[in-house]
């Protein structure tokens, strides 16, 4: 009954290494008839490097869950060795009628199909089978959790609103969306002749949830249909129009924001606009479709002519299409701080996109976007505030010549970076 004895044993039995005591460690791990006494004895024979798989499969198919859950534990250093034969016992209490089994055969599929042990291949396609099909609560919450390694969602970059958007969608996201997409946004795998199969496309680098921001509305409105990026995928888009315009805002912001993608935060009065823009449309968007009816990306050019307040020689660095380059002041950002550039000719611009991948954390806290015709009498086009890694304004269309980007804040110890500036145009 005394905690301290039955440690203290179960150590100075380790430590000893005296391997004459397993036939009677096996003896009661197999048919003890108190628990807690079997649990010390499996876990003895695993700190003797003398547990075997058999031992650890009666385990697992013990009428008690508490010992169910040993097994998985003890289970793992068997196959960390190199013994894949318990894998399918182990993938068989993805079902456990005990949620707490569950979560365990969740947290040692994790831990095996981690990059530094890999002895469960396909970890990940295990545990979000395991959480589509449970109908516990805390199990897919904490299970998804486990997945995605406690993804932050939201955080100081964005408003009190964003941040409100933010944590909605992601509820939406983990109840509805991840059925198709995956929690992990990688696709929900499936079995097929080919690994890797997905019931949906991923949603991580997607061109889609990364460009423009009304083309994961208008997806989410209409739906989609047909390959996309090459591949033909079981589950087609359904559309989503039936949901308001907040719901719709909230998981496009989620999915926009997560999954190693970063965009501007989707608001329901966009979300209005493009609803009243696609009231014609009955079909489905194919990625074709959808990819003709936003409005275009415009790429730095040679023909560009680029300054900036700071690091001028460098400017053109921001614009050249090279992702090893990039412009990046010297200075920390400073209120005022500006980098402009004249097109050819005159281009009608709805937004601006200031892609800092190269260094992610140089991204404009708060600016401006002006425009001129003559890069001498200015109005403004519009006002945003940066994200990691990329930062966006949007606006409503105006035909310019020159486009000026000025700091709207000074920010001590983090300066400002470009990778590359991208225009949106008409």
């Amino acid at each position: 009954p005394n905690g301290w004895w039955r440690d203290t044993a179960q150590k100075l039995l380790v430590l000893k290494g005296d391997k004459s005591v397993v036939p009677a460690l096996n003896e009661l791990a197999l048919h003890g008839t108190d628990a807690l006494g079997r649990t010390h004895a499996l876990w003895t024979l695993e700190g003797l490097g003398a547990l075997e798989a058999k031992t650890v499969k009666a385990f697992l198919t013990d009428t008690s869950p508490q010992l169910r859950q040993q097994g998985l534990r003890a289970g793992e250093s068997l196959a960390r060795a190199g013994d894949k034969s318990l894998i399918d016992d182990f993938a068989k209490l993805g079902a456990d009628k005990d949620a707490s089994v569950v979560l365990q055969s969740i947290m040692t599929a994790k831990l095996l199909g981690s990059n530094d042990i890999k002895a469960w291949a396909d970890s990940s396609k295990f545990i979000q089978k395991t959480l589509l099909i449970t109908t516990s609560k805390g199990v897919k919450e904490l299970g998804a959790t486990i997945l995605t390694g406690n993804e932050q969602t939201g955080g100081k970059e964005y408003t009190g609103e964003e941040n409100k958007l933010l944590v909605k969608g992601q509820a939406i996201f983990r109840e509805l969306c991840f059925a198709c997409h995956g929690y992990d946004g990688k696709g929900m795998a499936i079995d097929g002749p080919k690994p890797g199969m997905t019931i949906a496309p991923p949603l991580s680098n997607s061109k889609t949830v990364r460009g423009h921001r009304d083309g994961i509305v208008r997806a989410l409105l209409n739906g989609m249909s047909g390959p996309i990026g090459g591949k033909t995928y079981d589950a087609q888009m359904v559309p989503m129009a039936m949901n308001d315009d907040e719901w719709i805002a909230a998981v496009a912001s989620y999915v926009r924001n997560s999954f190693g993608n970063k965009g501007a935060i989707i608001f329901p009065k966009d979300v209005a606009r493009i609803r009243e823009e696609v009231k014609g449309v009955s079909a489905p968007w194919t990625n074709d479709t959808l990819q003709a009816a936003l409005p275009k990306m415009l790429l730095g050019d040679k023909a560009w002519k680029v300054s900036a307040s700071d690091a001028a020689d460098a400017a053109a660095k921001g614009c050249d299409a090279d992702a090893k380059s990039r412009w990046e002041t010297i200075a920390d950002q400073k209120k005022g701080m500006w980098y402009q550039v004249e097109l050819p000719s005159a281009q009608t611009v709805s937004g601006v996109r200031l892609d800092a991948s190269g260094r992610p954390s140089a991204f404009p806290k708060n600016f401006k976007v002006e425009g001129s015709m003559d890069g001498k009498k200015w109005f403004t086009l519009g006002t945003s505030h940066g994200l990691y890694s990329m930062s966006e304004a949007y606006f409503g269309a105006k035909p310019t010549k020159f486009v000026k980007v000025t700091l709207t804040d000074t920010t001590k110890k983090q300066p400002w970076a470009i990778q590359e500036v991208q225009l949106i145009t008409q």
